[in-house]
C-alpha cells in the first residue's frame, strides 16, 4: 500500500513538473513580449501612410529568431485570436510595431482594432485562441498625448510612463 502510495504522490509531482514546464514556454518565459504602447499618438511615429496611429511594440527577448506564425493580438478577452500576426523573423533582442489602427486593409502591420486612451484596457498576446503568452493592462487617461507605456527595460518586468518613447529601439526607462 506504501509503494503504491509513493508512486502515486511521484506520478502527481511528475506531471504537475511537467506543465509547470510546459505552461512556462509560453507563459512564464515567453520569447516573444509586448514591451510598449502607445494609445494617444499625435507626432511620436507614423505609419506608411503618414499616419500617427497608436502603436504595441513587441520584443524578442530570446537568442536566436522568432517568427511571429501563430501568434495573435488582441483588446478583447473573449476573441483571444483577433488579430493573426504576420509570418516574418524577429531578430533576437530585436522589435516589431504594429499599429493599432483599426485598419488591417493597409497591411498585414495593422490591426484591426485601437487602442484605449480614456479607459484602461488589457492587450493580449496569445498563441492561438485559448494561450495567452503575455497580457499587459495599459491604464487610463493618465498616459498624456505621445507619451508611451512600456517595460522600464527592454523584456523587464517593471512597467511604467515613457516620456521618451522609444517604438522599434530600446527602452529609455520609465518615470
Amino acid at each position: 500500500m506504501r509503494l503504491i502510495f509513493m508512486v502515486v504522490v511521484v506520478a502527481f509531482f511528475a506531471q504537475c513538473q511537467w506543465k509547470k514546464n510546459v505552461n512556462s514556454l509560453t507563459q512564464s518565459d515567453p520569447t516573444m513580449v509586448i514591451n510598449e504602447l502607445m494609445s494617444d499618438n499625435k507626432s511620436t511615429i507614423y505609419d506608411e501612410k503618414h499616419e500617427a496611429d497608436d502603436w504595441i511594440e513587441l520584443y524578442n527577448t530570446g537568442k536566436s529568431s522568432t517568427n511571429l506564425k501563430g501568434l495573435f493580438l488582441s483588446n478583447d478577452s473573449t476573441k483571444l485570436d483577433k488579430f493573426p500576426l504576420p509570418d516574418t523573423l524577429v531578430p533576437s533582442h530585436g522589435y516589431i510595431v504594429i499599429w493599432a489602427d483599426n485598419d488591417d486593409k493597409q497591411g498585414s502591420l495593422h490591426a484591426p482594432f485601437k487602442l484605449s486612451k480614456d479607459d484602461p484596457e488589457t492587450i493580449f498576446l496569445t498563441q492561438g485562441a485559448n494561450t495567452i503568452v503575455n497580457r499587459i493592462l495599459l491604464p487610463d487617461s493618465t498616459i498624456s498625448e505621445d507619451e508611451s507605456y512600456g517595460r522600464w527595460t527592454d523584456g523587464a518586468e517593471t512597467w511604467g510612463k515613457q516620456k521618451q518613447p522609444t517604438p522599434g529601439s530600446a527602452n529609455s526607462g520609465g518615470q
